[in-house]
């Protein structure tokens, strides 16, 4: 009797969790769309700002070497804003179905081969543990600087895919790794902070829905609509780390919704209305970590993403 008894329960937990596990996922399944932004000064003038915002998308395989990669297509919009004396500082435009990289992924690992090469680099391993130091890859040079400190979950369709929470050894901040998703700078960018560039991961999701950093509509952006380009970089956050509040300040979304999510999308403050240009934040009651705060503007639906820390 006994052992009907654990073969049923056994059975029933198999039907329970069925599709809602940590599984081996197909990370490049289900049409995945990744929305960035990246933000770099020019070398020939740093005051000359150039501002990307652009989708990653899977576009088909390739082989190198006999094995079958994924594609990596690109498709973004370029603006600028600044300059220098006799510099021009003007550039715009759109683009699509740029190869960007190869993408293959073996178990829990992914791996690239950069457009116009043959040798494979390592981009993530999700077999880590906690403890573990974050090893050495495509998009994280640095060796023995960051450890994981924690393993969190969050649901992305029909699955659970893991969060690593990195402790970086050298800086104060925190920052998290996704599973099949990337990092909070992007799929393939650099972790580490660079000299001229700045990255940020806005948006993910599969089969046109978006699950990072909160469940909504779809990722893709609609190129050519011009205005898209400098919600979040006229979105200032401050201070950022903060401790009991901070104020969001902004020139263009005068009457907006504000929204505080943590890592894994949970919304964790009631919906604040913004009516002028700046607003506080009461953080006071939150737990110590990363947070993505979001502005919707109530008028036209554009959104602003800032990441912040509450120490």
């Amino acid at each position: 009797m006994k052992k009907r008894v654990l073969v049923l329960f056994s059975v029933a937990c198999t039907v329970l969790f069925s599709g809602n596990s940590f599984g081996q996922i197909d990370y490049f399944a289900n049409n995945p769309v990744w929305t960035e932004t990246s933000q770099c000064a020019d070398m020939n003038c740093t005051l000359c700002t150039h501002i990307v915002n652009y989708n990653y998308y899977i576009g088909g395989d390739t082989t190198i070497n006999s094995i079958i990669y994924k594609k990596l297509l690109k498709r973004g919009q370029l603006s600028s804003y600044g300059g220098c004396m006799y510099f021009y500082c003007n550039d715009t435009g759109s683009y699509s179905n740029v190869l960007e990289i190869m993408v293959r992924q073996v178990n829990r690992s992914i791996y690239v081969v950069p457009a116009h090469d043959t040798a494979s680099y390592l981009l993530y391993n999700f077999n880590l543990k906690i403890g573990d130091t974050l090893p050495q890859t495509y998009n994280h040079y640095a060796v023995d600087t960051a450890i994981v400190t924690k393993i969190d979950s969050m649901r992305v369709g029909n699955n659970y895919r893991k969060i690593f929470k990195i402790q970086c050894k050298y800086t104060p901040m925190d920052t998290a790794i996704f599973e099949g998703i990337g990092c909070e700078t992007g799929f393939i960018e650099n972790m580490e902070m660079t000299e001229f560039c700045e990255y940020r991961l806005n948006c993910f999701g599969i089969n046109d829905t978006a699950y990072y950093p909160a469940k909504g509509t779809t990722c893709y952006l609609p190129l050519g609509i011009q205005n898209i380009k400098s919600v979040s970089n006229s979105m200032t956050v401050f201070p950022n780390p903060c401790t009991t509040s901070f104020t969001i300040k902004s020139s263009e979304l005068k009457s907006s919704q504000i929204q505080l999510f943590n890592v894994i999308g949970q919304s964790v403050l009631n919906p604040i209305t913004m009516s002028g240009q700046q607003v506080s934040i009461d953080v006071s009651t939150l737990p110590k970590g990363i947070y993505v705060v979001q502005m919707t503007d109530v008028l036209d639906g554009r959104v602003g993403r800032e990441k912040v820390v509450v120490q």
